[in-house]
């Protein structure tokens, strides 16, 4: 097949184009603070499990304009310093306290999970009022709620 150099520029210039587009795609643009700081986040969903708290208080995450963390990981409330990496979308708190409540052992079990998976590593998304905290073993989502 014969292509003219008119149709090869063309080519080019689409096949570049299309280049461009898929190097902006890929690039997320970098969490805002204020859209993590505003609302107070409900846990609505565990491991793509959704989370069933009939007549229990929900595991929260509150963050400040200090970037100090406070909330509820199901039994005990806890308290912890955010890290976070708004252009890598890298998320965790560290020097974690927490109460120590003596909780039902499937509560503890929630609870202990809740703060392992807070304090590493995690992929954060924020879309419109759903966060998102993907980690190597947990991946949390939270719901934005009026205070």
């Amino acid at each position: 097949m014969k292509l003219s150099s008119k149709a090869i520029a063309t080519t080019v210039t689409f096949a570049a184009f299309l280049a461009g587009l898929a190097g902006c795609a890929s690039k997320d643009k970098p969490i805002q603070l204020s859209e993590l700081q505003t609302p107070q986040w409900h846990l609505i969903e565990l491991d793509g499990k959704a989370l069933e708290q009939k007549g229990k208080k929900t595991p929260s995450l509150n963050v400040d304009e200090k970037l100090t963390a406070t909330g509820l990981a199901g039994c005990n409330d806890y308290v912890g310093e955010v890290e976070i990496d708004v252009d890598d979308h890298e998320f965790r708190l560290t020097h974690v306290n927490s109460t120590m409540k003596l909780c039902l052992k499937n509560e503890m079990a929630l609870n202990n999970t809740i703060i392992s998976a807070l304090s590493e590593w995690n992929r954060i998304d924020i879309d419109k009022n759903k966060l998102t905290l993907k980690g190597e073993k947990h991946t949390l989502v939270f719901q934005a709620q009026n205070q």
